[in-house]
C-alpha cells in the first residue's frame, strides 16, 4: 500500500512539472493561446524552422480543429490543408485587398474586398491568358493564341474572350437535353432567353417572359397570334399575322412597293399556299418585263373580298361577276339590214357613204327584228334601248320613236303572238341637217323580270308620227332617219359555264 502511494505522489509530481514546462513553452510562443487555437480534442504542437515556420497538429498541418493567426506570415509553408470556418476569410495583398471564403452556401472570390483590383488567371494551360484590357472585369484568351489587339464594347466589357485567331463557345449537354442562356432582371430570373432542344432541333427565342418565336431546319414561327417582322432601317416595312390574316406592308413608314425579283410568284392551293386566308391588295400589282406571267392555283376573288361586290375566278376558271361587280355590254342592230315588212316600211335611202331607213312624217312606218339575250347577260337586270337617227332637213322639231317587245322562251308553252310592251321615247331635232343624234336610253320597264340568256326578245320599231300609240308629239314635219338602235344589257360573266 506505502509503494502504491509512493508512485502516485511520483506521477503528480511528473504532471505539474510537465504542466510548469507547458506553461513556460506557450509564455514565449509567438502562437499564443489566446491568439491562435490549434486544437479539437488532439492537442497543439507549434515548431518554428530557421527557413521559415510550420504548425503541425495530430500529424497533419490542420487536419482537424480551428486555427486563428494574429500577425503576418512570410516565408511560410502549409503542408496538408487549412480549414476556416464559414465567412472566416484568406485575405491578400499588403492592404488586405483581395478576400476568399465561403459563407456557408457559396464559395466566394472577392478581388475588390478593399482595392479596386480585376480577376486575373495566368498560365495557358487553364486557358487564360494575359492581363485584362482596361475596365474588363474577366478576360479570357484561348490557350495557345495571342490577343487581337482589338478593343471590347462599352457595354460587353464584364467578360471578354479575345484571340487573334477564330473564337468559338461551346455548351455541351447530352442529346436529349437542352442548351439554355437565361437573361434575368429583378422582377424575372428568366425575362429572355435563347434555347437549344437537341430532341426536337429547335431553337427558341423567349422575350419578355414569352416564347416568341421558334426556328427549325426549314422554319421559323411565333408562338402568338400576332407577330410581327419588320424589314429596313428606318423600320420601313413589315409582314405580320394579326390573329386572322396575314398582312405585308410595304409602306409602314417608307413608300415602297412590292417587287419580286426573277423567278417566279407562286400562291398554291387555297388563297395563299394552303392556308383559309385571303390576299388582299389595296395599289397596283405591275408585271413590268416581257413575257411576266402571274399564276394563281385556285380560287381569286377581287373586290370586297369576296362579301357582297366582287369578281370570281373560280378552280376552273369560270369568271363571274356578283353584287355591283356588273360590266353594261352593248349591242347594235343597223336599220339597213332589217328586211321590210309588207305594210308600212320605211324606205331605204343612202345619205352620203351610209344606207339609212327613211320614216316618213305622216304614217306610223315600222320594222321588225328579233334578238336572243346572250350569254353573258345577268338575269333579271332590265333591258336599255336607243336610237340612232338623224333629221333630213335643218327644220326645228321632235320625233317620236317608239318600241314594241315580246319576250318568249324555247320550249316553255309561249308563242310568237305573246303579248306586247310599248315604250315611247321623244326627242328634238337641231336644226341642222343630217346630224347624228341620240335618244339617250330607254328603259325596258320589266323586261328583266324571269329573263335569261338565251330567250327571244321581238321588237317592232316605228315612227309614231300620229302619237297614235304614245301621246307624244310628233311635230317634225321632215323623214326622219333611222340609223341603228343599241340595245344595252348587264353582264355578270363571260360566258357560261358550258363546254364541250
Amino acid at each position: 500500500m506505502n509503494q502504491v502511494r509512493i508512485q502516485n505522489k511520483i506521477a503528480c509530481a511528473v504532471a505539474v512539472i510537465l504542466l510548469i514546462g507547458m506553461l513556460g513553452a506557450i509564455g514565449s510562443n509567438p502562437f499564443k493561446r489566446n491568439e491562435g487555437q490549434f486544437g479539437g480534442g488532439y492537442g497543439d504542437t507549434t515548431v518554428g524552422t530557421a527557413g521559415g515556420w510550420e504548425v503541425h497538429q495530430n500529424g497533419d498541418t490542420f487536419q482537424d480543429g480551428d486555427a486563428t493567426i494574429d500577425g503576418t506570415i512570410t516565408g511560410g509553408t502549409f503542408a496538408g490543408f487549412w480549414p476556416l470556418i464559414d465567412n472566416e476569410k484568406a485575405l491578400f495583398g499588403t492592404g488586405s485587398d483581395a478576400s476568399i471564403y465561403y459563407d456557408g452556401s457559396d464559395f466566394q472570390f472577392d478581388s475588390r474586398e478593399v482595392g479596386t483590383g480585376d480577376f486575373v488567371f495566368t498560365g495557358g494551360g487553364t486557358g487564360f491568358g494575359a492581363a485584362p484590357l482596361a475596365g474588363v472585369s474577366l478576360y479570357m484568351i484561348p490557350a495557345g493564341f495571342a490577343a487581337s489587339g482589338g478593343t471590347p464594347s462599352a457595354g460587353g466589357d464584364a467578360f471578354v474572350m479575345d484571340s487573334a485567331g477564330h473564337m468559338g463557345m461551346s455548351f455541351l449537354t447530352a442529346n436529349n437535353r437542352s442548351s439554355t442562356i437565361f437573361f434575368a432582371d429583378t422582377d424575372d430570373d428568366d425575362v429572355g432567353t435563347i434555347s437549344y432542344n437537341h430532341v426536337t432541333n429547335i431553337l427558341s427565342l423567349r422575350l419578355g417572359g414569352l416564347t416568341r418565336g421558334q426556328f427549325s431546319a426549314y422554319e421559323y414561327w411565333t408562338n402568338s397570334d400576332i407577330g410581327r417582322i419588320v424589314f429596313g432601317a428606318g423600320q420601313d416595312a413589315y409582314i405580320e399575322y394579326n390573329g386572322v390574316d396575314m398582312e405585308f406592308d410595304s409602306q409602314l413608314v417608307g413608300g415602297g412597293s412590292y417587287v419580286f425579283l426573277n423567278g417566279d410568284f407562286d400562291m398554291q392551293g387555297g388563297d395563299l399556299d394552303n392556308s383559309t386566308g385571303t390576299i388582299e391588295i389595296e395599289d397596283t400589282i405591275v408585271l413590268d418585263s416581257v413575257g411576266s406571267t402571274a399564276k394563281i392555283n385556285g380560287a381569286l376573288s377581287t373586290g370586297d373580298g369576296g362579301t357582297t361586290n366582287y369578281t370570281l375566278f373560280a378552280v376552273d376558271g369560270l369568271q363571274t361577276m356578283l353584287g355591283t361587280a356588273r360590266i353594261m355590254k352593248e349591242v347594235q342592230i343597223t336599220a339597213s339590214n332589217i328586211t321590210h315588212p309588207s305594210a308600212n316600211p320605211p324606205t331605204l335611202t343612202l345619205v352620203g357613204n351610209a344606207l339609212v331607213e327613211a320614216f316618213e312624217a305622216t304614217n306610223d312606218d315600222m320594222l321588225y327584228t328579233t334578238w336572243m339575250v346572250p350569254r353573258t347577260y345577268d338575269p333579271g337586270t332590265d333591258l336599255k334601248i336607243h336610237f340612232h337617227w338623224a333629221p333630213s332637213d335643218d327644220n326645228a322639231g321632235n320625233v317620236t320613236w317608239g318600241v314594241e317587245w315580246a319576250i318568249i322562251a324555247d320550249n316553255s308553252n309561249e308563242v310568237l303572238t305573246a303579248g306586247t310592251t310599248t315604250q315611247i321615247v321623244n326627242d328634238a331635232t337641231e336644226t341642222l341637217q343630217d346630224e347624228i343624234l341620240n335618244t339617250g336610253n330607254t328603259t325596258l320597264t320589266g323586261s328583266g323580270t324571269g329573263l335569261t340568256a338565251d330567250q327571244i326578245v321581238m321588237l317592232r320599231l316605228f315612227r309614231d308620227a300620229d302619237a297614235s300609240e304614245g301621246g307624244a308629239t310628233d311635230n317634225y314635219a321632215s323623214p326622219a332617219y333611222l340609223i341603228s338602235i343599241d340595245i344595252e344589257y348587264m353582264s355578270d360573266r363571260l360566258g357560261e359555264d358550258d363546254q364541250w
